[in-house]
């Protein structure tokens, strides 16, 4: 079989050298000169959640700003993300975050952070209308093995008449599907002067819920 025994990536690179060739074979010779070769550039785009793991748990991302190529304080990121759901035209990372326990920022690093830990290779999920996917080591070595849908479960019902629901469930989403809980405290037992810097964190709680497709016909027995 062609290609066997070569990377995904030196299979694309052998067949842009053929067509780049093939091209070159095919113009007169004046104009070889003027053909310019096209670079291959990736962009790596970064979630908020994977953002702040790197910046906090891990000390391993700076973020500098555009203009001024000067590094964000860990205090101005913190606000920034926080506000990220705001619609505004232009960050402002001085602006004060709003002091919720369910900002939506909190609520989904809550729950990147406990798979994270856990050695879980962690992915988007919007492909199969979930949060997140689960890989024990990436997409390229093997099929996700969970997809995972964050759920805020309020201590206090009356906060819940306060926030939108930020997560639903596709019924048609052919993975193991886990519903993951993540327990907000009561805003009138615990103060809003806590969600100023990460140590908000301890008063978040994981609880997991593994769903499975009942099949009738084949579980019979």
């Amino acid at each position: 079989m062609k290609g066997k025994g070569l990377t995904s990536e030196e299979i694309t690179a052998k067949c842009r050298a053929e067509r780049k060739k093939f091209k070159l074979d095919h113009v007169a010779p004046d104009e070889k000169e003027e053909i310019e070769p096209i670079q291959d550039l990736k962009h790596l785009q970064l979630s908020l959640q994977e953002a702040f793991f790197l910046i906090w748990a891990l000390d391993y991302l700076t973020i500098l700003h555009p203009e001024t190529n000067v590094s964000f304080t860990l205090a101005e990121i913190w606000n920034t993300f926080q506000n990220a759901h705001i619609p505004s035209s232009v960050p402002q990372p001085n602006a004060p975050s709003l002091s919720r326990f369910d900002n939506p920022f909190l609520v989904f690093y809550i729950a990147y952070h406990h798979y994270r830990s856990l050695g879980w290779v962690i992915k988007s999920g919007i492909k199969f209308c979930v949060d997140y996917l689960l890989y024990k080591r990436g997409p390229v070595f093997q099929h996700v093995e969970f997809a995972i849908v964050v759920i805020p479960v309020y201590e206090d019902p009356e906060d819940r008449a306060n926030s939108p629901t930020i997560n639903r469930v596709n019924s048609q989403v052919q993975k193991t599907l886990v519903l993951s809980y993540i327990t907000i405290a009561a805003e009138s037992q615990v103060s809003p002067k806590v969600l100023s810097s990460p140590a908000c964190f301890a008063h978040y709680s994981v609880r997991e819920v593994v769903l499975r497709r009942f099949i009738p016909a084949h579980m019979r027995d």
